[in-house]
């Protein structure tokens, strides 16, 4: 199975970068696994879908923010579940939801079989800095070992 492992975010706004921290993770062990490909993405909605195209399964990882959660926090998502999310897009496009219609209505056999959202809720994302807190950087290293399990 062709598999694509998607990390978005912001590598300098602090947690918001760790969705990219958990890919560059995994990246550095992709070598040990058969169509296994590795991208970073800092940007959401139809950039996300159409970097989808082609792979039977997509595993994404990104940071959310929620009213009831707390820094370190996992969600494992549907799609459908973050259809009133803004952070997996951006007010200047489209929200993943809407992406994905937009994909199967014109690319149905392209699109993933398979999609898989690892949402690791932070506090904010507005500070500029390349380091994590250790609540967001712990649940990273998880979410990294959960998916290569996945992988094998």
């Amino acid at each position: 199975m062709h598999t694509l492992v998607i990390g978005i975010g912001n590598p300098i706004l602090g947690d918001d970068g760790i969705g990219i921290q958990v890919a560059r993770l995994i990246k550095g062990q992709s070598a040990k696994f058969k169509d296994v490909e590795v991208k970073e993405l800092c940007r959401g909605g139809v950039s996300l879908m159409e970097e989808m195209l082609g792979y039977e399964r997509v595993l994404i990882i990104d940071a959310i923010n929620t009213k009831r959660g707390k820094p370190g926090d996992i969600y494992k998502v549907t799609p459908e579940e973050l259809k009133e999310t803004e952070h997996i897009s951006s007010p200047h496009d489209l929200n993943f939801a809407a992406a994905l219609k937009l994909g199967e209505k014109y690319a149905p056999e392209q699109m993933p079989k398979e999609i898989t959202i690892y949402a690791i809720e932070i506090g904010t994302a507005l500070t500029f800095t390349e380091q994590l807190t250790p609540a967001v950087e712990a649940t990273g290293r998880k979410v990294t070992e959960t998916i290569l399990k996945s992988l094998r």
